[in-house]
């Protein structure tokens, strides 16, 4: 008996917690740091978690730097450095392959 008190508790504190995150993303405008188009866009379709993910994803992109190292009829590599500390650089390369429409990159994070 004391274990469906305690879960029933659990899943009200749950419910509670979910409730309060729609009010907050229903009712209130999120911090956009950089005022951007995008960030305007997302702000309204995406919940406040989902745009702090994106943000935090968005503010990364901008420490990177592409270079087209190869392009040929059917693909494209490129040489991509990401700025991860003063002083400490990542170096990635990332394939589109222009028939399949699809991306991948060297250290297999994504493919898109």
């Amino acid at each position: 008996m004391e274990f469906i008190v305690c879960f029933e508790r659990a899943l009200a504190s749950q419910g509670h917690k979910e409730l309060m995150a729609d009010h907050v993303d229903n009712n209130e405008k999120p911090p956009l740091p950089f005022q951007t188009p995008m960030q305007h866009q997302m702000g309204r379709i995406y919940t406040r978690e989902i745009l702090e993910m994106f943000e935090r994803e968005d503010f990364r992109s901008l420490l990177c730097l592409f270079e087209l190292v190869e392009q040929d009829e059917t693909h494209c590599r490129y040489k991509v450095s990401e700025r991860v500390n003063l002083g400490v650089t990542r170096m990635k390369e990332l394939v589109h392959d222009k028939d399949a429409n699809k991306a991948y990159c060297s250290c297999k994070g994504f493919e898109f």
